[in-house]
């Protein structure tokens, strides 16, 4: 008899939000508009939101471009979901042909004219395309054609119902509209010239050391009150810090442990929500992975109230779900799986691992999943299972994707 159990390979990590600093100010705006921000990564890897991958580019694109609807700020509810491009939608009553009303008189930034329907077109069109390599792709699987009614009209008809549409075309990866004129004109280097109709335009790129944006004036939905936004990458935290207490940046990347610090410095600390989300995955068509009991192991041998006393209370959440509180998905209808190492090294021994094992793991050089990584490396260490952490470049030198993801491999010799 098989034993099914729901969520059985993902081991819930501690919530983090990203907690942004900022000097205490006076209520009168300062002289100068300028945010600098301490970026925790190496560099970007593509600025062409068709095919960015990597966190550092997301928050640089959120600037930059917009997609047809939106979430209101501080929420991940698809039931609140609200216009960006589009002025309102409507959906046949199948769920199959979705049409939106697109807003008039939008311009793309430098210069490349007025935003239409043709650029809806192009853009979920170029994302679709099995020849582009585009890696969201499979968010329009479900298309069958992109209708241009009008300049101010696009119907998506799809081969099967889907009522979560919305997700595919909010301002998040493929679902960004992008100037089908500037695309036509950068070719393979719109990734590093990027036009969008966001709050911000794209000035300059230094690789491996910034990233410039400067206010849209023409934004649709006003002229922002910041003049300019660096993003300065500076992928070790105490260079962030120093340079924080220096007064050369104005927000930067932490975790909770460096609270005193910032305060001391006179900063204000600001926990947006919904927060970032860490969890381990692992490929159960493996071994030892493919064993019940070998997961379960894991997932008791996480302490997760260790873990969030050591990054920081102040900002970290126990998760147990496969999606976030906040999230669209969520449920606390999941088995949970408490701290216990005697019962973690009493199925390793059913297992077959009466010693434990060792696996090769291959993870990002990003700060935040590295720190995880460690903390729970020692505590699988407890159990008998020994990580074996083989840290990898957030670029890889040879120009290849970017790792972003932990991957866990199993000892080749088990």
């Amino acid at each position: 008899m098989k034993t099914k159990t729901r969520l059985a390979v993902w081991l819930g990590m501690a919530v983090m939000a990203l907690a942004g600093t900022a000097f205490g100010a006076d209520p009168q705006l300062a002289k100068e508009q300028v945010v600098r921000y301490g970026s925790q990564y190496a560099d970007i890897g593509s600025l062409d939101p068709h095919f960015a991958t990597i966190g550092s580019d997301m928050s640089i694109l959120n600037c930059i471009y917009s997609g047809l609807v939106r979430f209101p700020e501080g929420t991940i509810d698809t039931e609140k979901m609200e216009p960006d491009l589009s002025e309102r939608w409507e959906k046949s009553p199948d769920f199959t042909k979705w049409t939106f009303y697109l807003r008039k008189n939008v311009k793309w930034q430098k210069d490349f004219g007025e935003f239409s329907a043709e650029d809806v077109k192009f853009s979920y069109e170029r994302v679709m395309d099995p020849k582009g390599g585009s890696p969201f792709k499979g968010q329009f699987a479900n298309v069958s054609e992109i209708k241009v009614i009008d300049k101010y009209t696009v119907q998506l008809l799809l081969k099967q119902p889907d009522p979560f549409l919305l997700l595919r075309v909010m301002d998040y990866c493929g679902g960004i509209v992008v100037s089908k004129k500037a695309v036509e004109k950068y070719g393979k280097d719109f990734k590093i010239n990027p036009v969008g109709t966001g709050p911000f335009t794209f000035v300059e790129y230094l690789p491996r050391e910034r990233v410039v944006l400067k206010r849209n004036d023409d934004y649709f939905r006003g002229k922002p009150i910041l003049e300019r936004v660096d993003y300065i990458f500076m992928p070790e935290i105490n260079s962030r810090l120093l340079a924080f207490q220096k007064g050369e940046l104005e927000c930067l990347r932490f975790a909770d442990q460096y609270i005193p610090v910032l305060k001391a410095s006179g900063a204000k600390i600001d926990l947006p929500w919904p927060g970032e989300y860490n969890a381990y995955f692992l490929n159960i068509t493996q071994k030892p992975f493919d064993d019940i009991r070998v997961r379960r192991a894991l997932a008791h041998g996480i302490n997760r109230k260790d873990l969030m006393k050591f990054m920081g209370e102040g900002v970290l959440g126990e998760a147990w779900s496969a999606c976030p509180t906040g999230y669209f998905g969520f449920t606390e209808e999941v088995t949970k799986y408490d701290y216990d190492p005697a019962k973690a090294k009493e199925l390793l021994s059913q297992a077959g691992f009466p010693n434990g094992f060792t696996m090769k793991v291959y993870m990002s050089s990003s700060e935040t999943m590295k720190m995880t990584a460690e903390i729970i490396q020692e505590q699988w260490r407890k159990i008998g299972v020994n990580m074996d952490l083989e840290i990898v470049d957030q670029h890889d030198p040879q120009g290849r994707q970017p790792r972003d993801r932990l991957q866990l491999r199993p000892d080749p010799h088990l």
